[in-house]
């Protein structure tokens, strides 16, 4: 579809902002930092010359660690 290429990169914006999946928590300002500090990366990666697929994988292992501490905080 024509949004596929998009999915990962909201998803990873919006639990990187602090979003849980499961409600109760997260806004727009947490997102909005997300999607910047987000975009600042990939431009990085780009200008190093990272292969799309890398920046794919370094993208998901940045969401399993957003995620993983998400958890980690909410069992406090």
């Amino acid at each position: 579809e024509a949004g596929d290429p998009y999915v990962l990169n909201s998803i990873a914006a919006v639990i990187i902002g602090g979003t849980r999946f499961t409600g109760g928590e997260g806004g727009v300002v947490g997102t909005a930092v997300s999607v910047a500090m987000l975009a600042v990366l990939t431009g990085i990666l780009i200008q190093l010359g990272i292969p799309i697929t890398l920046r794919s994988v370094l993208l998901s292992v940045i969401v399993v660690a957003a995620a993983v501490l998400q958890t980690h905080r909410i069992g406090r």
